[in-house]
């Protein structure tokens, strides 16, 4: 796949036309002296609000900036007795304005404040379905894809339910992007097909779909196509002006894939043009920026290069764009160094690896905030099941008491017999339904003895994780108090910090095994099988284990012819992490650790990792393949926290393989795994 740099696409934003209605398809308003002197003459608050919304509308394609003055005056009568619809749509533009701004938390926040003042639909249907696209389109900016659709079904409901043609075509749109943002670019393509039948061509809502188009043929390796659709959206008249950008970019990109450089830099230039005179827009002129930079270092330029990568890069700094940011600082390592100033791309590497580790942080601090509201969630969970189910059990024999009792008072008379059959019938009801309630307690209790045994599993990880990343962050703090008091020399420094590199390597592995574990607990975690060769990935987690491997002095063999297998490719990785890990830990120096691949006639694959170490004894073994935590330290004291076997058995198993050990105490181990060669047959 062609590199690219920032992925920015048109969302189509709904709800852009004037205050005089949410009904109509136009996207212009009225002429600037106009507006200015409707608000002059404006003699209501609910005028004044529309003519500064209309304001706001003039200037969305030009002067973003300006576009928040006018929302912030508008804000001012959001207190006073103006149409929920009005405030809705304040709301929505400004959700508009920190969309183009790169500030999601903001734009969703003012999403919800939107959906909030529209208690009543009837009537608002168009605006209602606006914001809810607007909400999309911010989620799946953030990577929040499955909410995303939600929004845009919603929208697309409420717009079927008015006929409203351009929030659909709008809304279709978004689902094509959101495809796009998947990767899904063969359903991407088909979307925006569908959409080229709805307009005219000629039409300004289809620079939309020519634009995205144009991504979608570029990531699908088609130039022409994809060059076609790009050109065609720069020849439409009276459209968003970002089309514009996003078009010369994409052609800019296009060129640098076949070569053509100077081509390339005019269509960044060009680019950056457009997003000149659209005030406000300076953090979308990073990915031209970028690329104008790229192509100055391809040409050896590394003045300009630099130069281009500076603006870019404070640019992101200024707007707190964390992704362009990452991209602006590798950008300018690689200048340097190519130029050969290697502290200097020293420096902007470890700035790039800092953020990189952020934003890692960030998405493994979010896992296990979900782990833990997991926890949370099925307790409470079980509670109010068994407070509704208890409730509706006694209502319905309430109901059913009075029923029959308002019958038999009513026929007392004349149906004394039907009387007693009545009561022998509500006692029989009444004796099922307690038997039902007694049997639905004891599944309860059985849902509480399971919330109890995940509870400590609960207990059991964040206790490990406390002691665990306790005691290298105890000689962190230790290192730095001796370094702050010039207490120890630097030979005394470098040893401590090989000592600490050590534990830190261990509390990365630990923390990546904790999280596919937790990963692996929950519902709907999918195994995404798919062909790769099995020796290619032993190989690979041979080199980047090489290091541990000569540290002990240990002898390496593998030999093997390639072939491929039928697994999910990031689970097998981890199964081969875990047990050429293991086989490390346990073998004294000058052991042998021994790989093996073999294809049974059956079209199963067995891999095997052998070692000479220190063995397991037999009565022990059938706890290391239980799902329990069980662990015992390797030869040079290293610690493990008996994840790593758990995953490794569970991970081919979900596979559709075998997992078993071979060991005698004192001469070492064999771990064994099968896979499938070929997809299961139907």
């Amino acid at each position: 796949m062609i590199r690219r740099y920032t992925l920015i696409l048109i969302w189509l934003f709904a709800g852009l036309t004037n205050t005089s209605g949410y009904n109509g398809d136009s996207l212009r308003v009225p002429s600037i002296n106009d507006l200015i002197l409707s608000l002059e003459t404006a003699d209501s608050d609910t005028a004044k609000v529309h003519a500064l919304i209309n304001l706001s509308l003039h200037y969305r394609y030009s002067d973003i900036d300006s576009v928040k003055y006018f929302l912030d005056e508008a804000s001012l009568y959001l207190d006073s007795e103006i149409k929920p619809a009005d405030a809705a749509q304040i709301y929505y533009l400004y959700n508009y304005y920190y969309f183009l701004k790169g500030d999601y938390e903001q734009a969703l926040e003012y999403c919800h404040k939107g959906l909030e003042v529209l208690t009543d639909l009837d009537g608002n249907e168009i605006i209602k379905g606006d914001l809810l696209r607007a909400k999309g389109s911010t989620y799946a900016q953030t990577g929040m894809f499955e909410l995303a659709l939600e929004s845009f079904l919603e929208s697309e409901i409420l717009y079927r339910k008015v006929a409203y043609k351009t929030g659909l075509f709008g809304t279709l749109n978004n689902i094509g992007v959101l495809y796009i943002k998947l990767e899904s670019y063969n359903q991407a393509a088909e979307i925006f097909k569908e959409l080229e039948s709805m307009v005219d061509m000629n039409n300004p809502l289809f620079v939309t779909v020519a634009v995205n188009l144009g991504y979608v043929y570029y990531e699908l390796g088609d130039f022409d196509l994809a060059r076609k659709n790009l050109n065609h959206a720069l020849n439409l008249k009276d459209v968003d002006k970002r089309a514009y950008g996003l078009s010369y970019f994409k052609l800019g990109e296009i060129y640098t894939a076949e070569n053509e450089l100077d081509k390339a830099l005019s269509s960044f230039n060009e680019s950056i043009k457009v997003y000149d005179e659209i005030f406000g827009n300076e953090i979308e002129k990073v990915q031209s920026l970028l690329g104008i930079a790229n192509i100055y270092l391809l040409k050896k330029d590394y003045a300009r290069a630099f130069d281009f990568a500076s603006k870019a890069y404070e640019v992101t700094e200024q707007n707190h764009a964390l992704i362009e940011q990452k991209n602006s600082l590798k950008l300018l390592y690689r200048i340097k160094r190519a130029e050969g100033a290697y502290k200097p791309a020293l420096e902007y590497f470890e700035a790039f690896k800092a953020i990189s580790d952020s934003l890692k942080d960030d998405e493994t601090n979010a896992a296990l905030g979900q782990l833990t509201a997991e926890f949370e969630y099925k307790d409470k969970e079980a509670q109010l099941l068994l407070r509704e189910k208890t409730r509706a059990l006694e209502s319905e024999a309430t109901i059913k008491k009075q029923r029959y009792l308002t019958i038999f008072l009513s026929f007392l008379s004349i149906l004394g017999l039907l009387i007693i059959a009545i009561l022998f019938y509500i006692y029989n009801q009444k004796k099922q339904h307690y038997e039902l309630l007694s049997r639905k307690n004891e599944e309860i209790e059985l849902q509480k003895e399971k919330l109890v045994q995940t509870n400590q599993i609960k207990n059991r990880l964040f206790s490990i994780i406390a002691h665990d990343l306790r005691g290298p962050l105890t000689s962190l703090h230790g290192l730095i108090m001796l370094v702050e008091s010039k207490s120890i020399s630097r030979d005394e420094m470098q040893m401590m910090f090989g000592e600490l590199v050590k534990h830190f390597t261990q509390v990365s592995s630990l923390l990546n095994n904790l999280l596919q574990w937790s990963q692996s607990q929950m519902d709907g975690y999918k195994v995404l099988p798919e062909f790769f060769n099995i020796n290619e990935l032993i190989q690979d987690k041979a080199q980047l284990l090489k290091q541990r491997i000569n540290e002990k002095e240990l002898h390496f063999k593998f030999e093997s012819e390639p072939f491929e297998v039928y697994a999910d490719k990031n689970m097998i990785d981890l199964v081969l992490q875990n047990l050429i890990s293991n086989a490390i830990k346990y073998c004294h120096s000058g052991d042998m650790i021994e790989i093996t691949t073999r294809v049974k006639k059956d079209n199963v694959a067995v891999i095997s990792v052998r070692d000479t170490g220190i063995g397991i004894p037999k009565e022990k073994i059938p706890k290391i393949l239980s799902d329990q935590f069980f662990s015992t330290s390797g030869t040079r004291n290293e610690k493990g926290t008996g994840l790593g076997l758990m995953l490794c058995k569970d991970f081919v198993t979900r596979n559709g393989g075998e997992f078993w050990v071979n060991s005698t105490s004192g001469e070492g181990s064999s771990f064994y795994f099968t896979l499938p060669i070929n997809p299961p047959s139907e």
